[in-house]
């Protein structure tokens, strides 16, 4: 039967597991989950030294970046990384229902703002669509 963590944190389980095993037979287990937890403990403080110092050094190039006034786009685009931002066309132009111009481009839900307008004037998104030649 595989050993499995869920048991091995069950008192009882544990217990009954163990309960044919000598005393010696039980210092020797306890001595070998020692020597298993030194070693997780260990990797641990060392993986931690590493996240530390990595989060340092990153700070640092943010620092030198920011002093340099040198932008992420600005090194991406040195390196050679291609994040090109693709802007979405505005396809509907609309004027709220608090006097405000209003620019959506399709995507995603129907903004609060043109779903009461609709409902207020009895329109449909169709109305508010850009002519294709002036969308941007």
């Amino acid at each position: 039967m595989p050993l499995v963590l869920k048991d091995l944190k069950n008192s009882r389980m544990l217990s009954n597991a163990l309960h044919d095993a000598s005393p010696e037979e039980i210092q020797d287990i306890i001595d070998k989950l020692t020597v298993i937890k030194e070693e997780t403990v260990a990797r641990l403080a060392k993986q931690a030294s590493i996240n530390e110092e990595r989060r340092i050094k990153l700070g640092a190039m943010a620092n030198e970046l920011k002093e340099n006034n040198i932008s992420i786009e600005d090194l991406m685009g040195y390196l050679g990384v291609n994040v090109k931002k693709r802007k979405l066309k505005i396809r509907y132009r609309y004027v709220g229902v608090d006097g405000l111009t209003y620019e959506w481009s399709g995507q995603g839900r129907t903004p609060r703002a043109m779903q009461q307008l609709i409902e207020r004037d009895g329109t449909t998104k169709e109305d508010y669509l850009i002519p294709e030649e002036q969308q941007s």
